[in-house]
């Protein structure tokens, strides 16, 4: 089974269009556009996405990224401009996604990337005894 590509938008939208791409994908085969194996994955350096989108050309790809609601937005159209795939997922919270972001396309792959976010790592808080 193929999913639809989740456009932009509240949550509603979003359950709307995956309850419509559940019903349309036992209508027709769709074919989907962007192809991705597994979540965030994290090194020593950060996190790292990388997504299959054969065929798109850098200046036909956007890039962006909520902070508040930690949603990466990634949009792809041919070259009239026209919208082709749309995805949307969230950023793990331990990647600092206002310092230093990178989203890399090559042959085929784009790779975007965040550094690790040390200010919500782990604290030890000392106990005394009184």
């Amino acid at each position: 089974m193929t999913n639809r590509l989740i456009a932009w938008g509240s949550v509603e939208h979003m359950v709307h269009n995956a309850m419509d791409s559940l019903i349309e994908s036992g209508r027709r085969e769709q074919k989907d556009l962007w192809s991705r194996k597994e979540g965030f994955v994290e090194d020593d350096k950060g996190f790292h996405l990388s997504i299959a989108i054969p065929g798109f050309e850098k200046d036909n790809i956007t890039v962006q990224i909520d902070p508040e609601s930690r949603y990466l937005g990634l949009k792809a159209a041919d070259d009239a401009g026209n919208t082709e795939a749309k995805h949307l997922i969230i950023v793990p919270r331990h990647a600092d996604v206002s310092k230093n972001p990178k989203a890399v396309l090559k042959n085929g792959i784009l790779t975007v990337s965040f550094e690790k976010d040390t200010s919500v790592a782990p604290r030890t808080i000392e106990v005394t005894v009184q």
